[in-house]
Formats: structure tokens, C-alpha cells, sequence
């Protein structure tokens, strides 16, 4: 799961609070506000999300294309 974008402040407190739980299961959890790394992690091409003008208007994108092959 990834949570985009997510301030430092509230990250390193997420930090804090996950660091019960152990490091298979946190490691399926990314926070961060980095774009490179959520597009690595999702397999999506950067300037793509970009010129769609960020994540939210990529992802409505790509839903739209996808009800088009229903």
C-alpha cells in the first residue's frame, strides 16, 4: 500500500507508531511524498503522471481507459 503525499512530520510519526509491527508486513507499507518512488514501486512511467498533472488525475485517467475496454 502506498500513501501519497504524506508530510515528514506525520511520516516519522507513522514511523513510530508502525514500529511494532514487523518488517515483512511494514515493508508492504510506503509513505512518502517522493513521486519517483511511488512511480517505481507502481511500475508508472514519471512524466506520464505529470503531464496528467499529478497522481489523483493519472489514476481517474487510467480508470476511464479501463472502462473503455469493458
Amino acid at each position: 500500500m502506498i500513501m501519497y503525499p504524506v508530510p515528514s512530520s506525520v511520516r516519522r510519526t507513522c514511523s513510530v507508531m508502525l514500529s511494532f509491527v514487523n518488517s515483512k508486513t511494514r515493508n508492504k507499507l510506503i509513505i512518502t511524498d517522493d513521486l519517483d518512488l511511488v512511480c517505481k514501486e507502481l511500475g508508472w512511467n514519471k512524466e506520464k503522471v505529470e503531464a496528467c498533472g499529478g497522481v489523483t488525475a493519472f489514476m481517474h485517467q487510467r480508470e476511464k481507459n479501463s472502462d473503455l475496454l469493458f
